[in-house]
């Protein structure tokens, strides 16, 4: 509903610059790119986080978030834009210690503290397991950026829907630290050719 709210029927066709989303197809076993038709129904698909949301289908497939399959889409970004990549990884800001699944000594003390406003301890687990990606595969996609953006997301805990404000906060300050490393240009910063991701037709 919200997002019908905020997108109604616009396609991606109408949006003032191009635009893509990613989910994971669980049917195929491979990412799906989205470029075209309603963008709440694809953004719907890339959200779909197992287990804290259903899973969306097209068709016969089951499609669940991106970030299943693949974290950092830099490859898809530069198999379809010609201009510089930017990357921004939360990545490190999504990891869960023990301390994040400890299970509560006592329910009321649990709902009198106001954690559970964070959700039980299995949401940080299934989103932590939704969302990780190998070391290599999360290396090659960062090595793909032409300018990387690491926000600092230490004491943002993975449960916390209010953090906001201070996820975007993050977000500003290592945005600003990468624009000042950045030695020319933005727009001249793309360092490979126009490549076609690996699956693509």
């Amino acid at each position: 509903r919200r997002l019908e709210e905020h997108f109604g029927d616009v396609q991606f066709a109408d949006l003032w610059r191009p635009c893509f989303c990613v989910s994971s197809n669980l049917t195929t076993g491979a990412h799906q790119v989205h470029r075209r038709g309603l963008v709440r129904a694809a953004l719907r698909a890339s959200i779909s986080l197992p287990g804290l949301l259903p899973p969306a289908t097209q068709g016969q497939n089951v499609l669940v978030d991106g970030a299943v399959l693949k974290n950092l889409p830099v490859d898809v970004m530069r198999g379809g834009l010609s201009g510089p990549i930017i990357g921004v990884d939360v990545s490190r800001g999504l990891s869960i210690t023990a301390a994040d699944i400890v299970r509560p000594r006592s329910l009321l003390r649990w709902v009198l503290s106001g954690q559970w406003r964070k959700g039980p301890p299995i949401v940080s687990l299934l989103i932590r397991a939704a969302t990780v990606s190998s070391g290599r595969d999360l290396a090659a996609a960062r090595e793909g950026a032409d300018v990387l953006i690491l926000p600092e997301l230490t004491g943002v805990e993975i449960r916390d829907w209010s953090a906001y404000d201070p996820a975007v906060a993050a977000g500003y300050t290592a945005a600003l630290a990468s624009l000042d490393r950045i030695p020319g240009p933005l727009e001249d910063l793309r360092r490979r050719p126009l490549q076609t991701p690996a699956g693509s037709p």
